[in-house]
């Protein structure tokens, strides 16, 4: 269970991590 939520979190974070990084570059 821990496991799979770690997973989750980490797709997560680098969803978010490279949403943030692409509107950094646009400015």
């Amino acid at each position: 269970m821990m496991c799979v939520l770690l997973i989750v979190c980490k797709f997560v974070f680098v969803s978010v991590y490279s949403k943030l990084v692409e509107i950094m570059l646009r400015f």
